[in-house]
């Protein structure tokens, strides 16, 4: 996504006449989570420190998703165990990883954390009970009423439907 971000600046500074674009920094700076060095040597010191109650699958898939920043669902965990619960239907989405997407990633959507932020719906619909209690975390953080729980739960099941993700 740099490259073709650098792309699209370069065209329009071409196309608005404007002189040579000014020189990206991102190719430098590490995206978010990328503060690692060398990803086989922080995978195993991150194994080696992981909690008891967290299996080596999760945190290999924690470490995959969020890089460096993994000690921020961590962080959910050491705050209350119960975080640390997978969610119905996976073996390894933790719930904290919804609280996170809420609390550190602005999501407001069921289906965006559902589907987008976390791998809870990568492989289709996740089942009801998934649905429900991911739908009971964002109602708790977000103050949802009954009635916008309910459209959240019917826009995420459309969401899983045929085209539905469109």
């Amino acid at each position: 996504c740099r490259f073709l971000a650098e792309k699209v600046v370069d065209l329009v500074f071409r196309k608005l006449g404007y002189p040579k674009p000014p020189r990206t920094l991102t190719r430098r700076k590490p995206i978010f989570g990328g503060k690692m060095g060398r990803f086989d040597d922080f995978m195993r010191k991150a194994l080696r420190e992981r909690p008891d109650r967290i299996g080596e699958s999760v945190m290999r898939r924690l470490i995959f998703n969020y890089g460096s920043e993994y000690p921020r669902i961590l962080r959910y965990i050491r705050e209350d165990s119960a975080w640390g619960d997978t969610l119905p239907g996976s073996e390894e989405v933790l719930r904290a990883e919804m609280l996170h997407g809420v609390r550190e990633e602005m999501a407001c959507r069921l289906a965006d954390v559902v589907a987008r932020r976390t791998d809870l719906g990568c492989l289709g619909h996740p089942g009801e009970a998934a649905l429900q209690a991911c739908a009971d975390i964002m109602a708790a953080e977000l103050d949802w009423d009954q009635t916008r729980r309910e459209r959240e739960m019917s826009e995420a099941k459309a969401f899983f439907l045929p085209g539905g993700g469109k």
